[in-house]
């Protein structure tokens, strides 16, 4: 496929399968989260796609590379746009314990874990969200993964 695409951008033109080949003129935007430079080491990459490709790299950090205030930022742009999106008639009000733990945890599904959590909460919550009512996949993953010296005696001592 990465050949394909190479012969694409390199002359221009498309040919669809029985047909004849075509003039395009075509922009390519893609994203990844893998080191490409690295996959081209490996042999997994071609070099000369991955020259074609970057020609404006543009590399944004994850959520886990962001500060608290950023998050938090984001946390207040998902309620209000979910609250839109989905008719609400008040605003989703996040308890200060759990605003905490939002915005301390690793989101290792970047930005769309964060928009989709939100929704679940005014989904499936009132308008006041406790701590307890966060899904159980949140409330798993932060015992024990906590570097607090409270959380770690206490899982010492468990």
């Amino acid at each position: 496929m990465q050949q394909v695409l190479l012969r694409v951008l390199q002359e221009k033109e498309i040919q669809p399968v029985g047909g004849k080949a075509r003039k395009v003129s075509v922009r390519i935007i893609s994203a990844t989260n893998k080191n490409l430079a690295d996959l081209c080491r490996e042999g997994k990459f071609r070099w000369d796609l991955f020259y074609r490709l970057a020609v404006a790299e543009l590399e944004l950090p994850g959520l886990q590379e962001r500060g608290s205030s950023e998050i938090a930022e984001l946390i207040n742009y998902f309620i209000r746009r979910k609250k839109s999106e989905l008719r609400k008639e008040s605003l989703l009000v996040l308890e200060p314990e759990v605003a905490r733990f939002l915005q301390n945890y690793s989101w290792p599904g970047n930005v769309r874990e964060l928009e989709n959590l939100i929704e679940t909460l005014y989904v499936f919550q009132g308008d006041r969200v406790k701590f307890d009512s966060l899904p159980s996949r949140f409330l798993e993953r932060s015992e024990g993964k906590s570097l607090k010296w409270v959380d770690v005696e206490r899982e010492h001592i468990k």
